[in-house]
């Protein structure tokens, strides 16, 4: 299955898939890189809302 073919299969998924796909991705780099969970929980705790963005506005950079 070519990486074009994994996209076009992720784009049919319903809401739920998409999240269980995500999850699944963030516990693979967790797996492989111990520091991600940390940087990623600093960025979830960080409370500057000045470095904020929307949900619309992550839902658009991430095509969503």
């Amino acid at each position: 299955m070519s990486f074009e073919d994994v996209i076009a299969e992720v784009q049919s998924f319903g809401e739920g898939e998409r999240r269980r796909l995500m999850a699944m991705l963030v516990a693979l780099q967790d797996k492989k890189d111990s520091s991600h969970a940390e940087r990623l929980a600093a960025k979830i705790d960080d409370q500057v809302s000045k470095k904020w963005i929307t949900l619309d506005d992550a839902e658009q950079k991430l095509g969503l």
